[in-house]
């Protein structure tokens, strides 16, 4: 059993697990609409903006074939860039609203 699980989990990296981290993502996207003066005359606020934002979108392209390159590896200084099995990377979407008084 010692003998086993030394092979099995040592330090060593095999060549066959290190790959090219390599990647094209699509980080953001933000649409934003100037809305017309017009419609805020009787109020004290102007120049309203209003956006639709989408944050980590798409993973284009990788060359690493099982993981996002950017999500889950280890912070420790003796693991560095070693993947565990993390969960998929957050994509987020909302909605902006600015304007001056």
């Amino acid at each position: 059993a010692e003998t086993y699980n030394k092979a099995a989990f040592s330090n060593g990296v095999a060549e066959g697990s290190v790959f090219d981290a390599s990647y094209i993502k699509l980080r953001q996207v933000t649409l934003n609409w100037k809305l017309p003066s017009q419609w805020f005359t009787n109020v004290p606020f102007k120049d309203v903006n209003v956006a639709l934002v989408g944050r980590n979108l798409a993973l284009l392209y990788s060359k690493v074939p099982h993981i996002d390159p950017e999500s889950g590896f280890s912070n420790s200084d003796a693991q560095q860039g070693q993947e565990f099995g993390q969960l998929p990377s957050a994509r987020s979407m909302g909605f902006n609203i600015n304007f001056k008084l």
